[in-house]
């Protein structure tokens, strides 16, 4: 019996959960709420050969949308390299302003170095905490992350209070290890990345809550490149029947569940106080 349940909840879940819908925008959109030990910014160079800098780098690192300036807290060991800016080397403190970023160059020492970092702030960001810089040297060009809209055609879909659980699309030309990337976050509900290797996450709208809802990711590689913004579309119907299981709460199963008793497929069964799907 058990077996044949199962049968029935994966083919439910193929059926009512879901792909992601992508559709690439423009910006990197607002500031989200982060802790400085989870953010890298990540910068690739070839071997012998300088790394330039840009605003953008660290707005797309640091997911804003505009800030003032960094201060330089670190320095890499002069044995690795030395960074420049507006054509002065670079000491701890040294602020700079985000208008000024394009002058900033990272120059390895040698063509032997394979990696060095170093470590900013900017304020009112993350607590003012520091965030590291990784500065990474490989001997050809590397190619940025793809997510591939056709894949990803339908909204996602699930019910009142029911959590929902999907993967993100995006590969790399060249195999890269992958990071998934909230970007911006949806307005009537939370999603969480369970798994930033590969995409898996969930999203649970807020109580009450029926009707649309969206948010946005990036895909970036090992080496620093990031995929276009693409924007996940979801869908929060009204319960298709009034049922709570406890045995469900947090499942993947549970929009299946659901399904299954409004259609008359399968009942739950009450136990002391609460309806139990499959005890």
């Amino acid at each position: 019996m058990k077996k044949f349940v199962a049968i029935l909840l994966s083919a439910l879940i193929l059926t009512t959960v879901v792909y992601t819908s992508a559709s690439a925008s423009g910006s990197f959109g607002y500031a989200m709420e982060v802790l400085s030990e989870e953010v890298t910014l990540i910068k690739t160079g070839l071997f012998g050969k300088k790394i330039t800098f840009s605003d953008s780098d660290f707005k797309s690192a640091l997911c804003l949308s505009d800030f003032d300036s960094i201060t330089v807290t670190n320095i890499p060991p002069s044995t690795e390299g030395t960074l420049f800016a507006s054509g002065r080397r670079v000491k701890e403190g040294r602020v700079i302003s985000r208008r000024h970023l394009s002058t900033l160059v990272f120059v390895p020492a040698s063509d032997a170095v394979s990696e060095s970092r170093f470590l900013f702030s900017v304020e009112g960001y993350a607590g003012g905490e520091e965030i590291e810089c990784v500065l990474k040297f490989i001997d050809r060009v590397n190619y940025a992350p793809k997510i591939d809209a056709a894949v990803s055609a339908s909204s996602v879909k699930t019910q009142e209070g029911i959590s929902v659980y999907g993967r993100l699309d995006g590969e790399d030309p060249e195999g890269d290890g992958l990071e998934f990337i909230i970007v911006t976050y949806p307005k009537r509900g939370t999603v969480d990345i369970i798994d930033t290797a590969t995409g898996r996450y969930t999203y649970t709208p807020e109580d009450g809550y029926t009707g649309s809802d969206r948010f946005t990711y990036v895909v970036r590689d090992e080496y620093g490149n990031y995929s276009e913004p693409c924007s996940v579309s979801l869908r929060v119907s009204a319960r298709m029947c009034e049922v709570d299981y406890y045995d469900m709460e947090g499942r993947e199963e549970y929009n299946a569940a659901v399904a299954m008793t409004a259609m008359g497929i399968m009942d739950g069964r009450v136990l002391g106080d609460g309806n139990y799907f499959e005890p």
